[in-house]
């Protein structure tokens, strides 16, 4: 029996709120700020009350979470056809190698980021190997801290890469990883500031964090998180 379009958006509804009931633990809000959609949207996907948009939809498929895991299949959130995600032996798990993969650094990106990368006779502890980040530029290392939980936790592994054209374009609502010109590192979702030479910086925690504006001057590198994971 095939699906109208009414009830394949029904349907649809109902396998976010899967996602956002048990992988969000019922928390639209932190839900909404890692899919990059209005919590107001979101609510009333959840609630059945809205039909998921094209960009819902293409930002629930983008989500951060949704990358860490190795991505939600679209015709299991579209049809309900398959499982969540990607096939396991397609994407098997994460783990270390010292003949292929990318390289991970056994420090802090908060604390380790010169060690990394201006010290000439730093070597990774090992590679890590998996399909969907083995990437040129691609490189893992530690995150510490609790200002973007429950997104990325104090001690969990993150994936980053660099952004090399960010002052021409950088998508915003994403989580970046950014070293300034004198010295500090954060992890933070990159918005646009008030004004055109600024960024906005937000944490997930906003309850203990908050927003900071921050000259694009005063930036010296910034990394795109792909994933972040529990440290093996």
């Amino acid at each position: 029996m095939s699906l109208n379009k009414a009830d394949m958006e029904d349907s649809i509804n109902e396998r976010i709120k899967e996602i956002v009931d048990i992988q969000y633990k019922r928390n639209v809000s932190a839900a909404a700020r890692d899919m990059g959609i209005k919590q107001t949207t979101l609510k009333g996907v959840v609630n059945g009350d809205v039909k998921p948009s094209y960009e819902t939809i293409v930002r629930v498929l983008k989500s951060d979470w949704s990358r860490s895991k190795g991505g939600i299949k679209a015709d299991w959130l579209l049809f309900g056809v398959g499982d969540m995600f990607a096939n396991e032996s397609s994407n098997p798990n994460p783990k270390p190698n010292f003949e292929k993969g990318r390289p991970y650094y056994d420090v802090d990106f908060e604390c380790g980021f010169d060690i990394m990368f201006n010290d000439q006779t730093s070597v990774p502890a090992y590679l890590i190997d998996y399909p969907p980040f083995n990437k040129d530029g691609v490189f893992w290392c530690n995150a510490t801290g609790r200002s973007m939980e429950p997104e990325i936790n104090n001690g969990d592994v993150i994936v980053i890469q660099e952004v090399s054209n960010w002052r021409e374009y950088i998508p915003f609502g994403e989580t970046y990883a950014i070293a300034t010109t004198n010295g500090f590192r954060t992890i933070k979702k990159i918005r646009k500031g008030k004004e055109s030479d600024q960024f906005l910086l937000v944490p997930v925690n906003r309850a203990e964090y908050d927003e900071q504006e921050i000259s694009k001057d005063a930036i010296l590198k910034i990394y795109r998180v792909l994933a972040s994971m529990k440290k093996f």
